[in-house]
């Protein structure tokens, strides 16, 4: 029995290391996906979106903070985004500079109204970063999920958020 605990202690802090972002302790893609299938079976009247962020001119942000100023800034941002998002939301960190949640919505048009406050509310964010204040903005792109497949979504939120940095 009390041999048990250290490898069921260990086993947890493992799934919790699959599912999880390392730096932001953040949902990763693999957890972001299990936790929006999770989102449609727990809200079946409802559409579900996911939106993908990309933050903007992070590279410059990264040069002149520093590593470790960098990685203070996707914390933050991370943990803002959560913030901002509602309760039911699923909060991830995808890759890099790029972060991702799912949503859902009574309608499409309260769905829309949700995803633009979340966009709002994201864009010139001021941080205090090691003595700092980083002004930062960020590409969203969203998309509706249809017949559930969220891998599929995040890519073409991905590709939306593609257009909207390049189109500036």
């Amino acid at each position: 029995q009390r041999s048990e605990q250290p490898r069921l202690r260990l086993n947890r802090v493992l799934a919790h290391r699959r599912r999880h972002d390392a730096l932001t302790g953040l949902l990763n893609d693999a957890g972001l996906a299990e936790s929006m299938g999770q989102q449609r079976q727990q809200f079946t009247d409802f559409l579900q979106a996911v939106l993908v962020f990309d933050l903007d001119h992070f590279a410059v942000v990264n040069s002149g903070l520093g590593r470790s100023g960098g990685d203070a800034v996707l914390q933050a941002f991370g943990h803002h985004l959560q913030a901002t998002c509602h309760p039911s939301a699923c909060v991830g960190r995808l890759a890099a500079d790029q972060f991702a949640c799912g949503v859902v919505g009574t309608s499409e048009p309260a769905l829309r109204s949700e995803v633009a406050s979340i966009s709002q509310r994201l864009n010139d964010l001021e941080l205090q970063i090691e003595g700092h204040t980083v002004n930062l903005t960020a590409s969203v792109g969203a998309c509706v999920l249809g017949d559930g497949d969220v891998s599929q979504a995040l890519h073409q939120a991905s590709i939306a958020c593609s257009l909207v940095k390049l189109a500036g």
